[in-house]
């Protein structure tokens, strides 16, 4: 596996690798395939790695199960940072019930400033029902 590659194409690499063996009327079980997988990822999967090899049973883990697994190793590590915005949502009937009308206004988190320039109004959305 690359540095600068993400699971999702480098599991598409292997599934073509796997997929050609398999199609040469070659066996080859998930369990060997999930090991060679394991031992190849980059450094940022080591402690997955290890999570895995001591709490699940390789020979009943699944393909699938584990590129889930490392999937959403993955999306954590690769959080966002944190923002000082916010969004908050109205919801405000009109004089119509069918017409609901949505506000959405973003909010700075940012204590010393003051109400009114904290709450700025982003857009405003019709929604008929």
């Amino acid at each position: 596996m690359n540095d600068k590659e993400d699971i999702t194409s480098y599991m598409h690499r292997v599934n073509e690798i796997v997929n050609s063996i398999r199609g040469f009327w070659e066996e080859i079980k998930d369990a060997v395939i999930i090991k060679k997988i394991l031992r190849s990822l980059s450094s940022i999967f080591d402690s997955k790695v290890s999570t895995i090899g001591e709490a699940k049973d390789i020979n009943a883990f699944t393909l699938d199960a584990m590129y889930g697994s490392l999937t959403t190793y993955e999306m954590r590590i690769n959080k966002a940072k944190p923002s000082n915005k916010e969004s908050v949502f109205k919801v405000v009937k009109g004089s119509n019930p069918k017409k609901i009308q949505m506000k959405t206004y973003l909010i700075l988190k940012n204590p010393t400033l003051s109400k009114n320039s904290r709450e700025e109004k982003a857009n405003t959305k019709v929604s008929y029902l």
